[in-house]
C-alpha cells in the first residue's frame, strides 16, 4: 500500500523533482521539492551519519533555487530533533509554526523552517545524470557491523558539491 502512494509522489503532475541516492544499487536515500517546498528527505537509519542526508539536503536546496526560489520551506516531525539540529546547522531557521497533518490514519505535527536561498543562476553540477533521477553513491567499507560507517558521497569525487 505504501508503495502506491509514494508512486503517485513520484507521477502526479509533474512538478515535484526528486533526487535518489544509491550505494552499490541500493536506494539509501532521497530528497523530493515541489516549487519552494522541500517536500521529503529521507535517508536509510543504516547510512545516517555519514554525510549523505547533508548532501541530499544540499541538493533540494538547489533545486529550489534553480526554479528559481529565494526562500525555501520545509516541515519535520517536532520530536525529529536530530533533523532539526542538522536544518540549523546549515542554515535553516525554526519559525513558531506549527502543521498537522494526518496520513495513513497517523497524526502529525510538524515544525515549520525557512531559509533565505541565494539564487542559483546556473547549476551544471546538477543537470544530467543527478537529476535524471539516481546518483550512484561510492563507499568503502565499514568498519564494524554494529557501527556502520562510509565516506559515501552523492557524486563522483572529480564532481563538485552542490
Amino acid at each position: 500500500m505504501w508503495i502506491d502512494l509514494f508512486h503517485g509522489r513520484l507521477t502526479s503532475d509533474g512538478s515535484m523533482r526528486t533526487v535518489v541516492a544509491t550505494n552499490r544499487d541500493m536506494v539509501v536515500g532521497h530528497v523530493q521539492v515541489d516549487g519552494n517546498l522541500l517536500v521529503h528527505l529521507f535517508v536509510d537509519p543504516d547510512h545516517q551519519g555519514v554525510g549523505i542526508g547533508s548532501r541530499l539536503l544540499a541538493i533540494g536546496e538547489a533545486l529550489i533555487s534553480e526554479a528559481g526560489h529565494t526562500d525555501a520551506e520545509l516541515h519535520t516531525r517536532v520530536d525529529n530533533v536530530r533533523a532539526i539540529a542538522l536544518y540549523r546547522s546549515v542554515g535553516w531557521q525554526v519559525t513558531d509554526r506549527v502543521t498537522h497533518s494526518a496520513h495513513d490514519g497517523i497524526e502529525y505535527v510538524e515544525q515549520v523552517l525557512v531559509k533565505h536561498l541565494e539564487r542559483c543562476a546556473n547549476t551544471p553540477h546538477l543537470r544530467g545524470s543527478l537529476i535524471a533521477a539516481v546518483t550512484q553513491l561510492s563507499s568503502r567499507p565499514a568498519r564494524e557491523p554494529s557501527a556502520r560507517q562510509s565516506s559515501s558521497t552523492l557524486m563522483n569525487a572529480s564532481d563538485p558539491a552542490p
